[in-house]
């Protein structure tokens, strides 16, 4: 069976499967594999075997692509989440965050959350300078779920990953996505 690791937690590894992704294995790893791969990663995709509950890795897919940071593999989309105001967003790490995406050839987009906390007729907005640059940019709520189809249209049929700052949101906005969740 083909599944995509969804979780490694110190040599546990949890498989969601491929045809029926509400199913989730934890897995251990065959020692060959072990042998001739350096690392499994989250968003490997992988080859597996049930042996009663638990599962058997037996081997990686190849890759399409790789993140560094965070260390995930096989990413479609990068949502690089920053918000509005609390925290303030700093250039800085959204330039580094965006330099991480292009060395990995990542598409991206950039999600400032908490757009409910921008005061009206503020032309310094960072995401209106961020517009200007030629980046995909939506701005967000989760309060009052704006930004939420457009961000549900630009994840749909791929797999993405949220990157950002402690306290922007990035929880809320997976919570507002898909509510099932509970985060």
């Amino acid at each position: 069976m083909i599944g995509r690791v969804i979780r490694a937690i110190t040599g546990h590894y949890y498989v969601e499967d491929q045809d029926d992704p509400a199913v989730i294995i934890e897995c251990a790893v065959r020692g060959k594999v072990k042998k001739y791969n350096k690392e499994i990663l989250v968003g490997d995709l992988v080859e597996y075997i049930l042996n009663d509950t638990k599962g058997l890795i037996t081997g990686v897919l190849p890759r399409n692509s790789i993140l560094k940071r965070p260390f995930i593999a096989n990413v479609d989309l990068l949502i690089l989440v920053f918000a509005h105001h609390h925290p303030e967003p700093n250039d800085l790490l959204i330039n580094r965050f965006i330099v991480l995406a292009a060395a990995a050839e990542i598409p991206f987009l950039i999600v400032f959350n908490k757009s409910d906390l921008v005061l009206k007729g503020n032309d310094l907005d960072i995401a209106n300078k961020y517009i200007s640059y030629g980046y995909q940019v939506i701005s967000t709520s989760t309060i009052t779920k704006s930004g939420e189809l457009a961000l549900q249209k630009a994840i749909e049929g791929k797999t993405a990953v949220l990157a950002g700052p402690s306290g922007v949101g990035k929880s809320a906005i997976l919570n507002m996505l898909a509510p099932q969740y509970r985060l």
